[in-house]
């Protein structure tokens, strides 16, 4: 057999990330969107290399390569980027790679219809689905000679040639201009609310947790919301005769709620429980349970609560039954307007047994990326260099996330996402920075992590806040502050209140 000749590099983009990413109405919409990209980019390094091709930026991630063909348990975040380079044969077909990644999107959309929507929908809704699902990626490539030429990808960011479908109808809850798949019309329509009552109702499992009275999705944001629970069904034979599977994945992601009263709560979890409180706090826990219906923390994890000790059940209450305001919120509770007022009281006094005040209501975004890497990678001589100190970089930022009571939403690359209770994402960020920088040798790279910090209250859309995040990174840490800074906002139900901005250098000494 005749040895394959490497001689051509292949790259490679996948998108809309803004749109599918930042575009939320939870925590778990952001952790979804962050996962499934990375899920669908890993897909595509895989038919890369099916094809004797070889990723040389990033460096894979082992794990998750390894766990897209089954037999191990795969990472529960994303960490793949929606873009990468790799060196391929004179045989190689770049057709055979966008293939895969449709058919992975569409095999995953479907293990979700048939499960969730088939014996609820009709001829309309399976129309919409299919509109919106086949259309929505936007793959771009480009093959080259020359290994040196990093700025491919770049200027394929600027290839503006998809065009999603026109939308009618009413619109999406979470995804802006796409429409909602009961096909109904107008808003307000009362079939409109059986259409989705009736999918609420189906006895799928979680549903009702995972889709609130109301909320009206299309089918990109539909599986955003659902896949997770259907992930690990998935098995679909890939072009080139390869299987693709799906591994378990946790239901639930920590809520903002939970975020921003995750120091509370680690204070109540650790108060001395005299029988007297004891009682008390298994009260509310009860009375609590009950309002839910759920435990809709059970997979968050948060360290400092998790090591706080006491039982799992009182760890795992949903989030919102530690705050005044929510319990108050009637819209919340519907017909149990009067058990969610008895539980407040139950709160109040639960607070000043254990002594300790009111949880505060703002939580942390922080977001993170490399300063200057695009310049040092047009440097073939750098380029390997770069991609071990990413891969290093990359590797630890879960546990230092963790260590600092942090949920990691996405780590690829020189990026990261997560979000954190209030107290901690200042230090996670420091920490993260610091990691960054042992990663590379900074006389022959000089290269530096910047980041945002949005502070944001929980009435705050968090989709508003994460885009805010993004703008905040570049146009204040980066351009503004001349890089290797950190900058923060602090945003309110009334709008922005506060916001600075400085060098690391300067950030460490405070």
């Amino acid at each position: 057999m005749s040895e394959i000749s490497l001689s051509r590099y292949f790259h490679f983009t996948l998108g809309p990330v803004q749109s599918f990413v930042a575009q939320a109405r939870r925590t778990r919409d952001f952790w979804a969107g962050s996962f499934i990209l990375s899920w669908l980019s890993a897909v595509a390094m895989r038919a890369v290399e099916k094809q004797g091709g070889t990723i040389r930026f990033p460096e894979p991630d082992k794990d998750f390569m390894a766990a897209l063909e089954g037999g191990v348990a795969g990472p529960k975040q994303g960490n793949v980027p929606n873009r990468f380079k790799a060196e391929v044969p004179a045989s190689f077909d770049p057709k055979i790679v966008e293939n895969t990644v449709r058919k992975a999107w569409r095999e995953l959309a479907e293990a979700i219809w048939v499960a969730d929507l088939k014996n609820s929908a009709n001829i309309e809704t399976r129309a919409i689905w299919d509109r919106q699902i086949n259309a929505f990626w936007n793959i771009q490539w480009a093959i080259v000679d020359d290994a040196a030429a990093a700025n491919t990808l770049d200027r394929m960011k600027n290839w503006r040639t998809h065009l999603p479908p026109d939308e009618p109808g009413v619109k999406c809850m979470m995804m802006d201009g796409w429409q909602e798949l009961s096909g109904i019309a107008a808003p307000g329509a009362k079939a409109l609310n059986e259409f989705w009552n009736k999918v609420r109702d189906n006895g799928a499992n979680g549903m009702k947790i995972d889709l609130r009275e109301t909320e009206h999705l299309c089918a990109i944001a539909f599986v955003k919301r659902r896949f997770a629970r259907h992930f690990h069904k998935l098995s679909a034979v890939m072009p080139g005769s390869w299987r693709l599977e799906g591994w378990k994945l946790p239901n639930g992601v920590p809520s903002v709620h939970y975020l921003a009263a995750a120091h509370w709560l680690e204070k109540l979890l650790k108060a001395t429980t005299d029988q007297g409180l004891s009682e008390k706090m298994w009260a509310f826990h009860d009375a609590a349970h009950a309002l839910t219906g759920d435990y809709g923390e059970w997979d968050s994890n948060i360290r400092c609560v998790s090591e706080a000790g006491g039982s799992k059940k009182w760890q795992a209450l949903d989030g919102t039954v530690f705050f005044d305001t929510m319990l108050e919120n009637g819209n919340l509770w519907a017909e149990k307007q009067d058990e969610a007022k008895a539980l407040l009281d139950q709160l109040k006094k639960l607070r000043k047994a254990v002594k300790i005040g009111p949880v505060s209501p703002f939580y942390a975004v922080l977001l993170m990326d490399g300063d200057e890497l695009g310049i040092h990678m047009s440097d073939a001589n750098k380029q390997d260099a770069i991609t071990k100190g990413l891969a290093k970089f990359t590797n630890k930022v879960p546990s230092i996330v963790q260590a600092n009571n942090g949920f990691l939403i996405y780590a690829g690359g020189d990026d990261v996402l997560a979000a954190l209770p209030l107290e901690d994402a200042l230090s996670c960020a420091a920490a993260l920075r610091a990691h960054y920088s042992s990663c590379f040798d900074l006389k022959i790279i000089p290269t530096s992590l910047s980041g945002a910090i949005e502070y944001a209250h929980i009435k705050m859309p968090l989709g508003k806040v994460l885009q805010d995040a993004h703008d905040l990174l570049t146009s204040i840490a980066k351009q503004g502050r001349g890089r290797d800074s950190v900058a923060c906002r602090v945003w309110k139900p009334g709008g922005l209140t506060l916001e600075w901005a400085m060098p690391w250098e300067c950030a460490g000494r405070r």
